[in-house]
């Protein structure tokens, strides 16, 4: 319970803090998946960004994703769902007034596919990033192998499965922990399926 109170503070916390450089310790697989309230493998069909005056301060992303599949939450495939996410930079919202947020916050393109880890949106202003930050999402791309993790991001998982707070070690001990092996969405699947168990 107090593991989790922490875990909460710390992800709502990083959006009340002045412009500063972003950072997240080292979450494992287990961790992320048990704090997130939706795990969804999801298309992002639009991008705006905006000043969100009147209900968290802040300029934002609004993303609107169209869900393909749902590993954990309420959520439905074929879905259209919102998120809106802090933008990182300085941002002049208007001729006098600078808005400054912490860097490091990840974007996401409109047309491509992502896994994200995604914890309940901050009760009051309506903010959300993925859990644990860039450990919480992982683009997803379609080769010969089929539904794949882009590569660039391959380094990622094996940190992941490393870092779990209390691993299953028959669970973990036929996991390839290669930086260089191909995951494919299926396997990444399967591994948080067993992080719910």
């Amino acid at each position: 319970m107090i593991r989790t109170l922490f875990f909460t503070i710390l992800c709502l916390g990083v959006f009340s803090f002045p412009a500063q450089a972003l950072t997240v310790r080292q979450a494992g697989l287990d961790e992320i998946t048990e704090h997130s309230q939706n795990i969804l493998l999801a298309k992002v069909l639009q991008k705006q960004m905006l000043y969100d005056q009147d209900q968290s301060g802040r300029v934002v992303y609004e993303y609107t994703l169209q869900i393909l599949d749902v590993i954990k939450g309420d959520l439905q495939q074929g879905e259209l769902h919102d998120f809106k996410q802090m933008a990182s930079g300085r941002f002049f919202v208007s001729a006098s007034h600078q808005v400054n947020q912490p860097l490091g916050f990840p974007e996401y393109t409109e047309g491509k596919t992502y896994l994200f880890f995604l914890p309940e949106p901050h009760p009051i202003s309506g903010l959300l990033a993925p859990v644990a930050i860039h450990q919480g999402f992982y683009q997803v791309e379609t080769n010969q192998q089929g539904q794949v993790i882009v590569p660039s991001l391959n380094h990622r998982l094996p940190q992941l499965l490393r870092h779990n707070v209390s691993p299953n070690q028959s669970q973990w001990a036929t996991v390839n922990l290669s930086k260089n092996k191909t995951w494919t969405y299926k396997q990444f699947k399967n591994l948080i399926q067993a992080a719910q168990d």
